[in-house]
């Protein structure tokens, strides 16, 4: 990477810097490559809460992602490393690719109001985005098993409520209503191995991430 030298105190600087690191003073330099942190128009790529609290040579190959406490935030068009979200272990190229949505928590007060209503107000307001995110082979297969019980027991309940109409058996519906309720919790957990906070119209927030893969970005 090119260099600059600063001209109070003569240290070399990397030309994403906009202060000397060695005497702080700011660095007459200027060029794009100032202005990574932009979109183009010169609107900023961060949350509205502010700029992390260095930007410096340290940050600039991932300009676009950040952490805030135990959140990973990242803007919708950034990549995240080839590392596992969950243990920080190296992903060796195994992506998941997944669509995520979500609106307020408030919204879920309307399935009082009918689950229809609810359906439809969701869909009307909820924010997406399409995220690729690194997972280690045991995760991944962790995930994909859940994924896969919840499905076959969800099946499993079906099969067992058409036998409890077929045969008028409570019994045989009670064990459908189990087999339902079990899908229900093992695609839960499968989910939640991408676990999000909460979405906007330009940013992504995830929670559940592992503190090491975390500190690979800068604070905001």
């Amino acid at each position: 990477m090119s260099s600059v030298t600063c001209k109070n105190c003569g240290s070399g600087c990397s030309i994403v810097d906009t202060a000397c690191p060695a005497c702080g003073r700011a660095l007459e330099q200027a060029g794009s490559h100032q202005r990574w942190n932009q979109e183009p128009g010169g609107v900023p790529r961060v949350p509205v809460y502010g700029l992390p609290d260095s930007v410096n040579a340290r940050s600039a190959p991932s300009p676009n992602i950040w952490r805030r406490g135990s959140i990973l935030a990242f803007h919708k068009s950034a990549t995240l490393p080839d590392r596992c979200i969950r243990c920080n272990d190296p992903a060796h190229g195994i992506r998941v690719n997944k669509t995520l949505s979500w609106h307020h928590p408030a919204l879920y007060l309307l399935i009082f109001a009918g689950l229809l209503i609810y359906a439809i107000v969701a869909m009307v307001v909820r924010k997406s985005a399409r995220v690729s995110v690194g997972f280690c082979t045991l995760h991944k297969q962790e995930r994909t098993r859940m994924l896969a019980a919840g499905w076959l027991a969800f099946g499993s309940s079906l099969v067992a409520f058409f036998g409890a109409m077929a045969e008028e058996n409570g019994y045989i519906a009670l064990v459908g209503v189990a087999l339902l309720i079990a899908a229900v919790v093992l695609s839960l957990l499968g989910g939640r191995f991408i676990n999000v906070k909460k979405i906007d119209n330009t940013f992504v927030y995830l929670r559940g991430v592992h503190p090491e893969y975390l500190d690979q970005f800068p604070p905001i």
